[in-house]
């Protein structure tokens, strides 16, 4: 299975992202962390603004993301909760 995810709104037709995971399985109780690189593959300087770049939280729909060229809509972040304490 091939995944693939561009930055859009992102103005440079010459940028490459790429996806690194750590490992190819995860068991349920797992954080799945991926680095995200990014390449110039132009002749030309690229500016990228900060608030394009991912911080430890992403809420904006900010990539286009595939699986074997079919788009994968956006669901946004998936949080898990811990069961609140009886003083919250």
């Amino acid at each position: 299975m091939a995944i693939a995810v561009m930055v859009i709104n992102v103005y440079a037709k010459n940028l490459e992202v790429t996806i690194v995971r750590a490992g190819s399985t995860f068991d349920t109780t797992q954080d799945v962390i991926v680095k995200l690189q990014y390449r110039n593959t132009g002749q030309k300087k690229i500016n990228i603004v900060k608030w394009y770049l991912p911080g430890k939280e992403l809420y904006d729909p900010l990539f286009k993301i595939t699986c074997n060229n079919v788009p994968v809509e956006y669901l946004g972040p998936m949080i898990k909760r811990v069961k609140p304490a009886a003083k919250e």
